[in-house]
């Protein structure tokens, strides 16, 4: 994000050039510098389980009947994401 921040979506990720990366990371070691087209390439599509806001019922209810679910572990997630 411009102006710094956090983000999980690549698309508002800000992106540095190689040296202002090196220069950021030598003052922050936890912020690792990675090649845009190295991440992009290895993306997964995630949902935050935080933006989901109908119950399972809800759900499976208004979902078609040939629509593909999502089964997870109840409790058992990435941070808050859902990943396929």
């Amino acid at each position: 994000r411009a102006g710094g921040g956090y983000t999980t979506n690549l698309d508002e990720a800000e992106t540095f050039t190689s040296a202002h990366a090196v220069r950021q990371y030598k003052c922050r070691e936890t912020d690792l510098p990675w090649p845009v087209d190295y991440v992009r390439a290895r993306a997964e599509l995630g949902v935050d389980h935080q933006d989901l806001d109908l119950s399972r019922a809800q759900a499976l209810a208004t979902a078609p009947a040939d629509d593909r679910i999502y089964v997870a572990y109840d409790g058992d997630w990435d941070g808050h994401c859902l990943g396929w």
